[in-house]
């Protein structure tokens, strides 16, 4: 009689936790394994248009001001998805925090969709790509530019983008969209100089040596293909020939006219290359969700391009600024992480190469690189050893 009183005793504790555990970790119904995402938890007031260009970000709860700061500058569609690490203890404090910040800025009422991607029990690491597929899959509009929460753009980005950009991808009709536009992403080197509004601007703190490209000490390989000096030097009225046709900047021993709309130049992929662009969703590629935590999930959506036979375009008109903040939370252990990305890259490119059938090897001083540290070699990139 006792050990049936102790079944039952462990049977009655067990069903309790099941019946608590579908109740404090499910989103409409479904249990977050089934279903990780409640879409649309916010709604945005503005109707899109199909054929212009949207932003795509994805944050945590903590960043959330950021969005308002890119709002504010965008004044056009945001896709937004909140990563919500631990439903059971966080769900009802990050919903408190959107719906008091709605509340308090209009311009989040109006433009920002916000979806909420919750983690699965088993996996909390910040999953990036995973948050930029979902927001891919909901953006409202064709074109779109994959920014991370923390950058805003120039204010005239929005207009110069549909003015000049959109129409490029509606002239080819059924050809295939294989090209992208990097839109070029600098930092401020002092924190309490304003980020600049115009590409005079821009270019006026870049010259005077007050900015420089995104992340340069760090990750200076990582965007050195988008040739900020040449982008600096070519000024481009903005206003002037804003009716004409948008077409590239001549080529070395060209000759510039006067009644063009020159706003982009052709550049070449380099390993490692990560730029912000705009691209056509029916053309983009998925984030590879192999990358999770810090550490080669753009990389790795740019190598896809590349496989593709993307052609990488600068646009001359506008330009992104990254807003210094703290390490997330999620970065602040980078040695696991980082190591693992780069255990998962060596894996990642043998498959994209076989998939698109290329025979693309790393430069030497990736190579050198993986042999410093723990990401594996492929034999067949070693040459002449």
């Amino acid at each position: 009689n006792a050990l049936n009183f102790l079944l039952m005793f462990v049977f009655i504790g067990s069903c309790y936790f099941v019946i608590d555990f579908i109740k404090n970790n499910t989103l409409q119904g479904h249990l977050i394994y089934d279903n990780n995402i409640e879409p649309f938890y916010i709604k945005s007031t503005y109707t899109s248009k199909k054929d212009e260009v949207s932003i795509v970000t994805h944050l945590t709860i903590d960043r959330i001001d950021s969005l308002i700061y890119m709002a504010k500058r965008w004044k056009g569609p945001i896709t937004s998805v909140i990563f919500v690490k631990d439903y059971r203890k966080e769900i009802t404090k990050i919903k408190t925090i959107i719906k008091e910040k709605y509340e308090l800025n209009a311009i989040l009422k109006k433009y920002v969709d916000i979806h909420l991607y919750v983690a699965e029990p088993f996996n909390k690491v910040y999953q990036a790509n995973t948050l930029r597929n979902i927001g891919m899959y909901y953006a409202p509009t064709r074109y779109i530019i994959m920014l991370d929460v923390d950058f805003i753009g120039d204010v005239n980005m929005r207009a110069n983008i549909n003015r000049d950009i959109v129409p490029i991808y509606k002239s080819i009709k059924n050809q295939e969209p294989n090209f992208v536009f990097v839109i070029p992403s600098f930092e401020i080197i002092y924190h309490q100089i304003k980020p600049p509004e115009t590409k005079e601007e821009m270019v006026h703190l870049y010259l005077q040596g007050f900015s420089n490209q995104v992340h340069e000490l760090k990750e200076r390989i990582a965007h050195q293909s988008t040739q900020y000096n040449k982008w600096a030097k070519i000024i481009i009225d903005e206003e002037k020939l804003s009716d004409q046709p948008c077409v590239e900047y001549p080529k070395k021993n060209q000759v510039l006219r006067n009644d063009i709309n020159y706003c982009y130049f052709e550049t070449e992929y380099s390993y490692m290359f990560e730029p912000y662009v705009v691209i056509d969703k029916t053309y983009s590629p998925k984030y590879s969700e192999l990358f999770q935590g810090y550490g080669n999930d753009k990389t790795s959506y740019t190598y896809e391009l590349m496989a593709k036979k993307t052609k990488f375009y600068v646009y001359l008109k506008s330009f992104l600024v990254h807003l210094h903040h703290d390490d997330a939370d999620w970065n602040q252990k980078l040695s696991q992480s980082q190591d693992l990305s780069f255990i998962r890259w060596t894996h990642f490119i043998e498959l994209v190469n076989t998939k698109y059938n290329i025979d693309y090897h790393p430069p030497e001083w990736f190579i050198t690189l993986c042999k410093s540290n723990t990401c594996e070699l492929n034999p067949d990139w070693i040459i002449n050893e």
